[in-house]
């Protein structure tokens, strides 16, 4: 090569290079306007990506939709997989009223910014209002997934969004795929959903296996509060491993043979100051476990010892097994039964104190027929305020049961009969059955207004259930097939559903 093609060369290239070196210091320039002066960078550099999304943002926010959607396809020219410019662009055509090409750009701008809420909002929006509740819950826990900041404001619009019932059954299956968002989004529908919303959410939940103890738990000790007794007691006999047939006690686990939950109808337990309760191996006990009291000399002024129960109208008998070693307190210890709520005991058990090995105690009382829906079996401490409440020693409890008193044996050639609509659903005679007398819990579900039942006292009639529900969540000795109207009973394990209207 020549000297002189030498130097040509040598000079092309630094006349390359000094362009480069402008071409990067406009654009440097160019993006560091971008943010504030998107026009002035514009005018370093006409077509610079971080200028043009600024300015379609810009001319978007003011309404200017003409000018944002032509900022966002000056931008698509030159970035074409640009997803914020198909955001920007579907938004603009919404506003320009261009809605067909607003919905394409949308599904454009879903696959190409999937971390943008915008287009997500859109959707949801366009789901709901077509009925699509699967679909617009689908968007909503990608939204939650990819945003999950907007769960504060989310999850009071899907609280209220559930009081569709096919909203809470998508919301249910949701749910049941674990999200992060799970524990607050219960939480708040329990503290501020409406029942039917929170009983067919959590329902769902339930009869796909997808609720937690502790949330059956809450959702329980909800229906509680709210007095609705009939649909608790259903829903935590729905969380009962049961078997084919088997009937539920009265009073749930008398002899302590499993882990009690503290949720429902279960024994709610838990440790105090002064008082330690166990569930123990204990000798004598007939099936080999007990309830135990651990009293440590100190005031016990509420024995945190109870069990919900669900008993209708007659007179019945409390009976159980105790022992004692070394029991001391001012008045001894005692069980009482009441009606939920009530200020005095229907009855009281005798008192415990001293040393005895495992006897036989007993009370009878009676459930009045009005004003008593459910109720309280507790352990209390009779003794006076103060120094009276100190108790010391151990105390053992086994077979804890209620029964129906003798004196029903009377009522066996009485009849039952259920009606609704104006037609007998079902009538049964003692006399005309090998079957004693009995209906299992939770044995019929009776709308007062749609049924008229005659019931001698030996009859349970439980509680009532909404339509369109099934009568329990898991098998039992209660059928649960769902009918327009569902009417439940077992009599001695014979199962079937009463249809209305």
């Amino acid at each position: 090569m020549t000297s002189g093609m030498r130097i040509t060369s040598f000079v092309l290239l630094a006349a390359l290079c000094l362009v480069a070196a402008w071409r990067i210091i406009v654009t440097s320039s160019a993006d560091l306007l971008a943010p504030e002066e998107p026009s002035r960078a514009l005018q370093r550099e006409t077509d610079n990506p971080a200028a043009l999304r600024v300015l379609a943002e810009t001319r978007l926010a003011a309404g200017q939709w003409q000018a944002a959607a032509a900022s966002a396809r000056q931008l698509l020219a030159r970035e074409p997989l640009q997803g914020e410019a198909f955001v920007v662009l579907a938004a603009a055509l919404r506003g320009a009223g261009d809605l067909a090409g607003a919905d394409a750009m949308n599904e454009i701008a879903l696959r190409r910014a999937p971390m943008d809420p915008r287009p997500r909002a859109v959707a949801i929006d366009a789901r709901l209002a077509a009925g699509d509740y699967a679909a617009a819950m689908h968007e909503i826990a990608t939204l939650l997934r990819v945003a999950p900041s907007l769960g504060t404001d989310l999850t009071p619009a899907l609280v209220r969004l559930a009081d569709i019932p096919a909203f809470a059954d998508a919301l249910a299956r949701s749910l049941a795929q674990g999200p992060s968002w799970r524990a607050g989004l219960l939480s708040t529908l329990l503290a501020k959903g409406s029942p039917a919303a929170i009983t067919r959410t959590f329902s769902s939940l339930q009869d796909a296996g997808g609720l937690t103890v502790e949330e059956a738990g809450r959702w329980i000790d909800r229906l509680i509060a709210a007095g609705q007794w009939g649909e608790a007691y259903s829903r935590w006999a729905g969380t009962l491993a049961l078997a084919p047939g088997a009937s539920l006690a009265a009073v749930h686990d008398g002899g302590f043979e499993s882990v009690p939950t503290g949720i429902g109808f279960d024994w709610r337990l838990r440790n105090a100051p002064g008082v330690i309760i166990s569930r123990v191996s204990a000798p004598g006990a007939r099936g080999g476990m007990a309830a135990e009291l651990a009293f440590s000399e100190r005031r016990v002024p509420v024995i945190p010892f109870e069990q919900y129960l669900l008993l209708a109208p007659g007179e019945y008998r409390l009976q159980f097994r105790a022992r004692a070693r070394h029991l001391r307190s001012d008045q001894g210890l005692e069980w009482a039964i009441g009606c939920q709520g009530a200020a005095v005991p229907l009855a009281t058990a005798p008192r415990l104190e001293g040393n005895f090995d495992w006897q036989a105690f007993a009370v009878d009382f009676v459930v009045p027929a009005s004003d008593c829906p459910a109720q309280r079996l507790w352990l209390q401490n009779p003794g006076t305020e103060g120094s009276g409440k100190i108790v010391s020693g151990t105390l053992w409890f086994d077979d804890i049961a209620i029964q129906p008193a003798a004196s029903h044996q009377v009522l066996r050639e009485a009849s039952l009969e259920l009606r609704a609509g104006g037609r007998t659903l079902v009538t049964w005679t003692p006399s005309r059955s090998r079957s004693p007398a009995r209906i299992v819990p939770p044995s019929i579900a009776c709308p007062p207004r749609a049924c008229a039942m005659r019931r001698p006292a030996d009859v349970v009639v439980r509680h009532c259930l909404p339509a369109h529900r099934p009568c329990l969540a898991r098998p039992t000795s209660i059928s649960t097939r769902a009918a327009a109207t569902c009417h439940c009973w077992s009599i001695s394990g014979r199962r079937g559903v009463a249809r209305a209207g």
